[in-house]
């Protein structure tokens, strides 16, 4: 390992006939660079979430001297790499924004995109993921291009570096593409959309895969050491069998948490299915939600004010980064069972859910209520009709797959309610 660097290295590092980069012991991915000429600066290296590619990004404005700058912009930009962002394409981006603002913009794909996106009347889930995928992976791309100079070569080589990556992501920013020039067409804007004939990168199947009783217990076990808010996020999600953009939204005020039947209620906004749904809370989920912390942010005239999210880091928005808190619990399943589990993914935690309910033998269209599932026996004519029922039977359903779950993982408290499993 590298040395911890000190004002008096950086300052007698010398020049030599090629560039120099000495890595800092002190802080991993920092690394001061000194050019043949004598000039010093800064930069840090990691792997792009986005692309997955190696990048190094120079810290521009901050001194050879000074070290103690140089590890604080360092560490803010590996925390937004954490997060799931790219912080030089974000600089690339805010450049190129820059400069577009010098010229005319009104025609470009950044301006339109966010024009597009304004006037939509979109769900708010739906609106959350378009502007993702906007932000930090189109707009990086072709945000300062004309709409009209976009061409179908130029989506297909923006496809291809996410599918490398994450091919799904690559599926859902081409279908935002397919949309927001459909728009366009219709307004006139452009006379042929650049993506006819595209495909989707990724080919999508049906998932099947659920966690067995022992990686259910190794993930809990995992979970335990993971600290907030990652570790509570997906136990909720395991004991509650919900949606991951749902669980990661939460708000305080969809919470009561003080009543006899405490309960979690989600507005159609917030739904995929554009459902209102009500979740009875289990002793066990509300234990989790009472012992987590109530987050802050500093406001625009500097006061402190609570967060509206139960799960955040910055305290204005709901928390990110899940895939790498998924890899960390992955790495600590492994270690745990002796041997890496089959690939698995945060979204397997409500499909796990629904094979314990029905193991416990929760009858399908319960299982479902709970799911906020519009098939089987609670879709079509009956689904309208029972959409606000089921308040009870849901409840019962969430106790015992609480129950089950205490029971896997060996910490099942005497106020958990079990139901006879099926066969039993």
């Amino acid at each position: 390992m590298p040395k911890a660097l000190t004002v008096r290295a950086v300052e007698s590092a010398k020049p030599s006939d090629a560039r120099r980069e000495i890595p800092d012991g002190g802080c991993a991915g920092l690394y001061l660079i000194v050019q043949p000429s004598g000039v010093k600066s800064w930069a840090v290296r990691y792997r792009s979430p986005v692309t997955g590619k190696p990048v190094k990004l120079t810290l521009k404005g901050v001194p050879p001297e000074a070290l103690a700058d140089a590890r604080k912009a360092a560490r803010d930009a590996l925390a937004a790499v954490s997060e799931g962002r790219d912080p030089s394409a974000e600089r690339s981006a805010a450049r190129a924004a820059t400069i577009a603002a010098a010229r005319d913009t009104s025609d470009t794909v950044a301006v339109l995109l966010d024009r597009f996106l304004s006037t939509r009347p979109l769900r708010e889930r739906t609106a959350a993921e378009y502007r993702r995928l906007a932000e930090r992976l189109i707009k990086p791309a072709l945000g300062s291009r004309k709409v009209q100079d976009v061409r179908r070569r130029d989506v297909i080589a923006l496809l291809d570096g996410i599918a490398e990556r994450a091919p799904i992501s690559a599926n859902r920013t081409l279908a935002l593409v397919r949309v927001f020039y459909g728009w366009l067409a219709s307004r006139d804007m452009v006379e042929t959309s650049p993506v006819l004939g595209v495909k989707p990168p990724a080919r999508e199947t049906s998932r099947d895969r659920f966690l067995e009783d022992r990686e259910i217990a190794a993930l809990w076990s995992a979970t335990g050491g993971m600290g907030y808010p990652m570790g509570p996020l997906v136990r909720v999600l395991l004991l509650t069998g919900q949606r991951r953009e749902e669980v990661t939204g939460m708000r305080w005020e969809e919470l009561d948490l003080d009543g006899g039947a405490p309960r979690w209620t989600l507005e159609r906004s917030r739904t995929k299915n554009d459902t209102a749904h009500v979740v009875p809370l289990s002793p066990a989920v509300v234990e989790i939600l009472r012992g987590l912390p109530r987050s802050t942010f500093a406001a625009e005239n500097g006061a402190e004010k609570p967060s509206p999210f139960v799960f955040t880091t910055t305290g204005k928005t709901p928390v990110s980064g899940l895939s790498k808190a998924k890899d960390i619990a992955h790495r600590e399943m492994t270690a745990a069972l002796g041997a890496e589990p089959a690939p698995w993914r945060l979204h397997d935690l409500r499909r796990t859910a629904s094979t314990l309910m029905a193991r416990l033998g929760i009858p399908q269209e319960h299982v479902e209520a709970v799911l906020n599932h519009r098939t089987g026996k609670a879709g079509g004519v009956a689904g309208v009709y029972n959409r606000f029922s089921y308040a009870d039977e849901k409840r019962r359903a969430l106790a015992a797959l609480a129950g089950l779950v205490a029971e896997i993982t060996g910490n099942a408290p005497a106020n958990v309610v079990a139901l006879r499993r099926a066969g039993s």
